[in-house]
């Protein structure tokens, strides 16, 4: 009990240090204002301080894993360190540093956070926001539900689920799953369409212009009934090039070329 004890001690002194700025005890670097406000929680190799020393239940998360760290992009790690782990629906044991840390120290910060991870893993900076038309370059953990509704000639709605799931630096697989519903006659009818099956790579990015190009393959396999038209009645493959481009201000670009070989 004495063991857990003092670290809840520490850390309860450590708070009350906001008045005394990181900078006023001349820590310049990233790496000295992380030794001197974030070791006792995340240790001096980021992978989490024991419970015998940070004093509470929860793993701090292991910085040092790059398929969890190198998702979020540098403004977000900001928003954390300043506001706390809340600011984005992230533990609340993180306390908020906006009053310990200048704004500068904070960006100094979460920038040497990145050093514990393989540099040669595309940033969460690169995850531009999913477009409408286009698909994203980065490869990610996600679903994607879209739908559209015809509001001329023969009411029909259609909706497609896509799952995709990224292995490793670069990876990502992805299934969808089409589905309308239309009506022919008095009554509505539904059934699936042609299912896709793809990969995606990425296979050149970099931080330095915010640039990422990624190819892809995808197969569209005759699930649905093309009598209905909802499907293609056979087996089709595509190839696609899709690239984004950070501009300024929090702006972007994002491009889509794409091929598609039917097998008839």
């Amino acid at each position: 009990m004495r063991i857990i004890f003092v670290p809840l001690v520490l850390l309860a002194a450590a708070s009350l240090l906001p008045a005394q700025k990181a900078s006023e005890l001349g820590h310049k670097t990233g790496k000295e204002i992380f030794q001197a406000t974030c070791v006792g929680c995340h240790g001096p190799d980021a992978k989490g301080q024991p419970i015998t020393v940070r004093g509470f239940a929860q793993e701090p998360p292991d910085f040092t894993d790059c398929n969890a760290t190198t998702r979020e992009a540098k403004r977000d790690w900001i928003s954390v360190i300043h506001r706390g782990g809340p600011a984005r629906s992230f533990s609340q044991i993180m306390p908020a540093f906006d009053e310990l840390l200048t704004d500068q120290e904070i960006a100094l910060l979460a920038e040497y956070f990145r050093t514990f991870c393989d540099p040669s893993w595309p940033q969460g900076d690169l995850n531009f926001p999913l477009a409408f038309a286009t698909e994203k370059a980065f490869p990610e953990d996600e679903y994607v539900l879209r739908s559209s509704v015809k509001t001329t000639g023969t009411p029909r709605m259609e909706t497609e689920l896509a799952y995709e799931k990224r292995f490793g630096k670069l990876n990502q697989i992805e299934i969808a799953l089409p589905w309308a519903f239309d009506k022919s006659g008095k009554s509505w009818m539904g059934g699936i369409g042609d299912i896709t099956l793809g990969y995606k790579r990425p296979v050149f990015y970099t931080m330095k212009t915010g640039t990422i190009v990624s190819l892809g393959g995808e197969i569209n396999l005759p699930t649905g009934d093309a009598n209905r038209d909802f499907g293609l009645g056979m087996t089709n493959f595509g190839l696609y090039v899709a690239a984004g481009q950070r501009l300024a201000k929090e702006s972007f670009i994002q491009f889509q070329m794409k091929s598609e070989l039917p097998t008839h």
